[in-house]
């Protein structure tokens, strides 16, 4: 007898426990937004995931989230190159800055404005040691002047310090500023650009 009442016991507590905890799921789905769907872009990459969210400040964050990627400067790297660098750059004085090659076939910076780059440079190698040079996709780059969108594509070149500005009429474009990123409001920001390569003049 006293088994049986135990056990009976036991069960009705459980059943109690479940049912308030029933209760409360349903209060929690009552007081919070209902499940949605957050469509969030991958950094690197043209790739989107869906993910789920139950929690209403998660989703706020993830909106957040995407909004700001969608508008900062990004990579979405295509063709890479490593070139031994002729000087010392270690410093990252040059990373993110147009660059070509010396009479040996070694990186340096483009101070020639308005010519050729071989591309930008996307690391901080010291003399003698490779760097990254992305020559073609979209790369991050320092600005030398503010670039505002114009109508259809904004064509950018390099000044003499190896950093990006517009492009103007019959100068040799470098790529374009990348559509749905922030322009730089003034020199030294770091802005998008789609490398296009043999995009000849404007």
């Amino acid at each position: 007898m006293h088994l049986i009442l135990t056990f009976l016991s036991g069960s009705v507590l459980q059943l109690v426990l479940a049912v308030v905890l029933l209760v409360i799921l349903a209060v929690l789905l009552a007081l919070g937004a209902p499940f949605g769907r957050i469509r969030v872009q991958r950094f690197r990459g043209s790739q989107t995931q869906t993910y789920r969210f139950h929690d209403p400040l998660l989703a706020r964050m993830a909106t957040a989230a995407r909004a700001t990627f969608a508008t900062m400067a990004t990579e979405i790297p295509g063709f890479t190159r490593s070139v031994v660098s002729a000087a010392d750059l270690s410093n990252g004085s040059a990373q993110f800055f147009c660059v070509t090659l010396d009479a040996n076939g070694q990186l340096i910076v483009n101070t020639t404005a308005n010519s050729v780059s071989f591309g930008v440079l996307q690391d901080k190698p010291a003399a003698g040691i490779a760097g990254e040079v992305m020559i073609a996709g979209r790369t991050k780059a320092v600005a030398g002047a503010a670039i505002a969108f114009a109508s259809g594509m904004t064509p950018v070149t390099n000044d003499n310090l190896g950093r990006v500005v517009t492009a103007t009429s019959g100068q040799k474009i470098l790529g374009y500023l990348a559509p749905g990123t922030t322009p730089p409001s003034a020199a030294g920001q770091i802005c998008s650009i789609e490398l296009v390569r043999g995009a000849g003049l404007v």
